[in-house]
């Protein structure tokens, strides 16, 4: 029976995970501030401050697993070889911190001002202009985040082009899940509530659709094109891996967008079945990076 990949630790999981969820927050609240400006001030704040430290800690951990993590933490020494996808993510996740710390801070000016009733309007422009950058930040981080993985050769299950896509969808989607929580706990009033529900609903269920096929694509593309391929799908869905996997499977995505269809019409949406569906979807996200990491075994194993 093949063995688990143990190369790359717990902490490059954590770091794809969290650089994901931030990059699908900056990019959900930046389309929902191009869509509708200066309606959800106080949400995109909290969002963006939830990215700065979702991408704060990703990059800790991308540190940590390094020889030497202090001297790392010198990005222009450290990582100044542009041909390695681990420097060129290592410093979008550098300028993303960046762009969502002077967005959380813009935000937040904007939110406290409105909150007593002064002008707000170039904090507000500022939050407005930022939008764009966000959601170009948070495709760019969110697409890494796969490649990364994908250019090993070595690693059958991870060298796809599906991989990418695989994490850029599950990005997004957790993104949603987040922006979703935030949203609903930040959201005025009942009607403000249910609305948000009932159109992040919606939006969870064509990722969920989108992710699950992709990642069928995925394991069917893998399982065929190598003998070492297939040992990687046979950890995930029948060897030491399987439990896990189908859980994820059923929990991280299955529940969630079942949950998602039911609080899809705003007539029939439960704001805290929501967040339930949500915070489902967010583990799932997460336990997806530590299942493709252990099993994308290499070829000499």
């Amino acid at each position: 029976m093949a063995m688990l990949q143990t190369e790359w630790g717990w902490q490059i999981a954590v770091y794809l995970f969290l650089g994901g969820l931030a990059a699908g927050t900056l990019f959900v609240m930046g389309l929902i501030n191009v869509r509708r400006p200066g309606k959800f001030t106080k949400a995109t704040a909290v969002a963006a401050w939830a990215s700065v430290a979702c991408l704060g800690v990703g990059l800790l951990m991308l540190l940590a697993d390094v020889s030497e993590p202090l001297r790392a933490l010198m990005l222009w020494q450290s990582f100044s070889h542009f041909g390695s996808w681990m420097t060129i993510g290592a410093w979008l996740l550098f300028f993303g911190v960046i762009c969502a710390g002077v967005w959380a801070l813009a935000a937040t000016v904007a939110a406290v001002k409105v909150k007593k009733g002064g002008e707000a309007a170039r904090a507000a422009k500022l939050v407005r202009g930022l939008a764009p950058v966000a959601i170009v930040f948070g495709v760019c981080i969110a697409a890494y985040t796969g490649i990364l993985l994908s250019v090993l050769k070595a690693h059958p299950l991870w060298n796809t082009a599906l991989l990418p896509v695989l994490f850029t969808v599950s990005a997004i989607d957790t993104g949603v899940a987040l922006s979703a929580i935030i949203l609903l706990l930040c959201a005025k009033d009942e009607e403000e509530r249910d609305e948000v529900h009932a159109k992040l609903e919606r939006w969870t269920v064509i990722l969920v659709v989108a992710e699950i096929v992709v990642l069928v694509g995925l394991l069917a593309v893998v399982g065929t094109q190598s003998t070492t391929g297939a040992a990687s799908i046979g950890l995930l869905v029948g060897g030491p891996l399987a439990v896990p996997f189908w859980a994820f499977v059923v929990l991280g995505l299955l529940a969630p967008g079942a949950i998602a269809i039911l609080g899809s019409r705003r007539e029939s949406a439960k704001p805290a079945l929501g967040i339930l569906g949500n915070a489902l979807c967010l583990a799932g996200g997460c336990a997806l990076r530590f299942l493709i990491l252990l099993a994308g075994i290499p070829v000499w194993m």
